[in-house]
């Protein structure tokens, strides 16, 4: 039956548009010219709360190739302002996951096989981006911040903590507990160590990356989803 399903496009939709009927997912839209579809091949998503408030906001689901699976539990995403854009990769996976966004011209990049597990928040404001290369792996409890949210300022009364963007590159494994924080860059290939807390500063790749404040603690490594024989 597996495999029937898996070969058969007009039964892996169907099955597809079960999930989500049954799953309970609640969207809620306000403003004009949004965009966004849950009919998407291959997208199984329960419990989902999607929130749009604002004009000309994009969610976009990547669509999967007959037999491949995005499969999300209790996926929260919120978009208060204007031409904000979140695109999730296909065969990306995970629960308790949180997607955030305020303010305008903000954009999230969710490459290829992006996996994550709970109370995960990705969090954008003041026109900046966060954007995962394909195959990032990412624990529980981390998150993402691209700015400050409120202002630092000086004695004059000047802002002085802008915003900036983080960018991770493809295949990196994010540990569990780890706060990253705007402006950095980790680069492919590359494992954030759990408990780490790192911002504004670039990785290289194959590093591992760990420590308050992070910093390379490894080089010349790499890594593997499969748990490899000694």
């Amino acid at each position: 039956m597996k495999s029937y399903i898996k070969t058969h496009s007009w039964t892996y939709n169907l099955l597809a548009k079960i999930y989500r009927f049954l799953g309970r997912n609640k969207v809620t839209v306000r403003g004009r010219w949004n965009q966004y579809s849950l009919n998407v091949p291959g997208l199984f998503l329960a419990h989902a709360r999607i929130v749009i408030h604002g004009n000309n906001n994009k969610l976009i689901f990547l669509p999967n190739k007959l037999g491949e699976v995005t499969h999300f539990t209790k996926l929260n995403i919120t978009i208060h302002g204007n031409n904000n854009i979140i695109t999730i990769g296909s065969c990306s996976s995970g629960s308790g996951f949180s997607i955030c966004m305020e303010d305008d011209n903000n954009r999230v990049v969710l490459g290829r096989q992006f996996t994550v597990g709970p109370n995960t928040e990705l969090a954008v404001i003041e026109g900046t981006t966060i954007e995962f290369g394909d195959d990032c792996m990412l624990s529980a409890n981390i998150t993402l911040r691209t700015g400050d949210s409120h202002s630092i300022t000086d004695l004059q009364g000047n802002r002085t903590n802008p915003s900036k963007s983080i960018k991770i590159g493809n295949h990196v494994w994010i540990g569990n507990t780890v706060l990253i924080f705007k402006g950095t860059q980790v680069a492919d290939n590359s494992i954030v160590a759990g408990g780490t807390v790192g911002g504004g500063k670039m990785y290289p790749s194959h590093s591992i990356i760990g420590g308050n404040p992070a910093k390379v603690i490894k080089e010349g490594v790499n890594w593997d989803r499969r748990r490899l024989p000694l």
